[in-house]
This record gives C-alpha cells, sequence and structure tokens, in this order.
C-alpha cells in the first residue's frame, strides 16, 4: 500500500492515506508524511471513519496460513456509500464481483494496485464511478441485507439453496 501511494504521489494522483486498524505494521504506518493512522477504534465508531475516506481499500495478502474470507468490510463500505478496491486475496473478487465491483488488483503487487485506485480516481471524476456506486449499493442491500440472509440461510438448511449459491 505504502509503495502503491509513493507511484500516486509520483504522479500526482492522490494526497492522503487514512488508515484505520493495527499491528504488527502499525509503526510503519505512523507519523509519515500523507498518512493519516486513526489505529484501532470500537466498530460503533467506524462511520466516522468511512466519513473522511473517498474510497475503502483492502490490500489483503495470502499466507501460507491464511486467506482473506468473506471480508465483511466490503459489506460495511458499500453500505456506508463508499467505493471498494480490492486485491485478489481469496473470497474478495467474489464478494466485490457479486457487487458489481471490478476494482481488483493483483495481491502484492504495488504497481497493479496503483494501476487500479488510479482507474477508480479517474472514474470517479468523470462520474462513472457514481454509477457503478449506486448499483453496488443496491445489489449490497439485496445480496447482504439481514432480510436476505436470514432468507438464504433457512433455505440451506431446509434442503432449498439461494440459486445464487451464496448462504
Amino acid at each position: 500500500l505504502l509503495a502503491a501511494q509513493k507511484l500516486l504521489l509520483d504522479q500526482d494522483i492522490i494526497t492522503e492515506l487514512v488508515i484505520a486498524g493495527g499491528g504488527p505494521l502499525e509503526e510503519h504506518f505512523k507519523n509519515k508524511e500523507g498518512i493519516t493512522f486513526l489505529g484501532m477504534f470500537p466498530h460503533d465508531q467506524a462511520q466516522k471513519f468511512y466519513e473522511k475516506i473517498d474510497f475503502f481499500i483492502l490490500p489483503s495478502l495470502t499466507t501460507s496460513t491464511w486467506k482473506e474470507q468473506f471480508g465483511r468490510v466490503i459489506i460495511e463500505s458499500v453500505a456506508a456509500g463508499k467505493m471498494v478496491i480490492g486485491s485478489s486475496s481469496g473470497a474478495i473478487p467474489e464478494v466485490l464481483g457479486r457487487l458489481g465491483i471490478d476494482y481488483i488488483f493483483n495481491e502484492g503487487n504495488s504497481t497493479d494496485m496503483a494501476r487500479v485506485i488510479a482507474l477508480a480516481i479517474h472514474n470517479w471524476k468523470s462520474g462513472i464511478l457514481e454509477q457503478q456506486l449506486e448499483s453496488a449499493v443496491k445489489k449490497n442491500k439485496d445480496l447482504f441485507c439481514e432480510k436476505a440472509v436470514v432468507e438464504r440461510v433457512s433455505g440451506y438448511f431446509s434442503g432449498k439453496p439461494a440459486s445464487d449459491g451464496i448462504i
């Protein structure tokens, strides 16, 4: 993410990253120019984070013992009205695909990440992204609202799984 940010800064495409969360790489994000590091905060304050960003970037990396699962943060980001840009790790492409979002970069590839971020920013400035996001928000509600999930799970356990294969 930092390497992609540098590529985009060099092209005057972005100005700042806002990073939330914590972990072993936390020190890499503190006190860096062009980065606002929020650290960890309670889930009920997530809306404050979404108000500070234009896009949500999910740069997950697969390891020998872990691969990104469903990625609830994707659903939350879209529900907050933010376009998601995600890596190709695990289920991220499938969840984004269900929402009609194609801003996916090859995990671990900062050049590809920068390319996809630049494309999303271009589409945002040209008005294309607004239509894409509107469609994603609608699909998000249809697929992942509480009622839709309960119906899928109920159908699964009654032997009538959803036709789209999502539980």
